[in-house]
């Protein structure tokens, strides 16, 4: 009987020690994983402040695209009244 109960013993050991190496594994492929996130994350920091100098840029040149249309509006204007009074 004492051997019986020391050879499941031994069998448990063996269990638990090879559960543990698993285990040592898992939390081995989670580091890694945390790592793989965090370079993420800061990828999308990073795209995210990119967008937000894109948005900036965008509003300048709509700016500029305003003016510019709003200046040829009034040439355009100013054209077909000279036309009109057959001055070109």
């Amino acid at each position: 009987m004492e051997k019986d109960t020391k050879e499941t013993l031994h069998v448990i050991v063996g269990m638990i020690e090879e559960l543990g190496k698993k285990l040592d594994g898992v939390e081995n492929k989670v580091d890694r994983l945390e790592v793989k996130v965090d370079g993420l994350e800061a990828k999308v920091d990073r795209i995210e402040g990119e967008m937000q100098e894109v948005k900036i840029e965008q509003q300048k040149m709509n700016q500029k695209l305003d003016v510019l249309s709003s200046v040829y509006g009034r040439h355009d204007v100013a054209i077909q009244l000279l036309e009109k009074k057959k001055i070109i």
